[in-house]
């Protein structure tokens, strides 16, 4: 429709629009001064609240926090700048009003431009315009002009009375995620084995953290952050012996990252979804789930493990055509890697796709 709406990026997760205009992507969120700000909690401890002075007092505790902190929220800025980006069908734009100074390097449009320069795939083209004062980079076709048409004129009290209705909510499709899709229904949560998901959560997370650290600081931060996570020394060893093993090696090499997350689109369908580890390689992509605890002695198609990376593999495959897809699982507490057989990823995709429509 001939209709223009506007939200934030919170408020069109899991729409979808033909075109989508980022109007203000050069604003930065600014810390203020003389702020409360919070201390990220671990295990059963809460955030620790403590008072940011701006620059007026020097402590370098207070200081690593801040530093936490602000690598907190430009993660958050990039997983909203992925919600922001991935609205779009068929066109995007990425714009902001600059005054004289110059936009920030950590705001979204010079976020996008340093790598959209950097790719020399995309063919990125300046391109002069009367309604710019600077050149924009664009990418594909260049849009068709159209006159305006002379249209009737139009009672304005009547185009404003929507201004005094109540917004009514959005009814946007709800988005599927891939752990969604093949859990179970209904699940008992005792407290057992909440305990057991938290350790699993902590211990992912410790590898992710490890994984961008140089194999002489594992030591040191495992040992500290551990503690922090709740984690036992033995935990702790756990998982530095898994990351050291030579199955793993793969998946900490040039072109490869942690938490990678994931737009799929399968049968129509758009599924959310987030790798624990992927590596790209010129010939193979390469996709790793974490998993700790028991380990599974016979991968088959009924297991949930399996469908949830087949559900991965059949995504990507789009995104990589000309790739080989592989997956493989590492079970933490082992030091174990069991890669799944490509036939066996594809069918356990079909089985998760077919059994979520019988059941919605």
């Amino acid at each position: 429709t001939d209709q223009v709406r506007l939200m934030t990026v919170h408020g069109a997760k899991g729409l979808e629009a033909r075109i989508v205009i980022l109007a203000e992507a050069v604003w930065k969120k600014e810390g203020g001064e003389h702020t409360i700000a919070f201390k990220a909690g671990f295990g059963d401890v809460p955030d620790l609240p403590y008072w940011d002075f701006g620059g007026f007092v020097e402590n370098p505790l207070i200081e690593s926090w801040k530093d936490e902190a602000k690598q907190r929220d430009q993660e958050e800025s990039m997983r909203l700048l992925y919600v922001a980006m991935t609205r779009a069908r068929d066109e995007l734009y990425i714009a902001g009003s600059i005054d004289k100074d110059k936009p920030s390097a950590q705001c979204w449009k010079s976020y996008v431009e340093t790598r959209v320069k950097s790719n020399p795939e995309l063919n990125m083209r300046e391109v002069h315009s009367e309604f710019f004062d600077e050149p924009v980079l664009r990418y594909g076709h260049d849009p068709e002009f159209v006159e305006p048409q002379e249209t009737e004129s139009l009672d304005t009290q009547a185009q404003l009375d929507w201004t005094l209705e109540a917004v009514r909510p959005e009814r946007g499709q709800k988005l599927q995620s891939v752990t969604g899709l093949v859990s179970a229904k209904s699940q008992h949560f005792d407290r057992a084995r909440l305990l057991r998901m938290k350790r699993g959560q902590n211990s992912h997370l410790l590898l992710h953290e490890l994984a961008r650290l140089q194999p002489e600081e594992w030591q040191s931060y495992a040992n500290r952050r551990s503690v922090k996570l709740g984690l036992t020394a033995d935990d702790a060893a756990l998982v530095l012996q898994a990351l050291r093993s030579e199955a793993m090696q793969p998946f900490l090499s040039e072109g490869s990252r942690g938490e990678v997350e994931a737009m799929l689109l399968l049968n129509d369908q758009q599924i959310l979804g987030r790798v624990d580890r992927l590596a790209v390689t010129p010939t193979e992509v390469l996709l790793l789930d974490y998993k700790t605890g028991g380990m599974s002695e016979v991968l088959n198609v009924q297991d949930r493990n399996v469908q949830q990376l087949g559900l991965y593999a059949a995504g990507l495959r789009d995104v990589y055509p000309n790739h080989r897809i592989r997956a493989s699982l590492l079970w933490t507490d082992h030091g174990v890697m069991s890669w799944i057989p490509e036939d066996l990823l594809s069918q356990s995709c079909e089985l998760a796709l077919a059994k979520h429509n019988l059941d919605s």
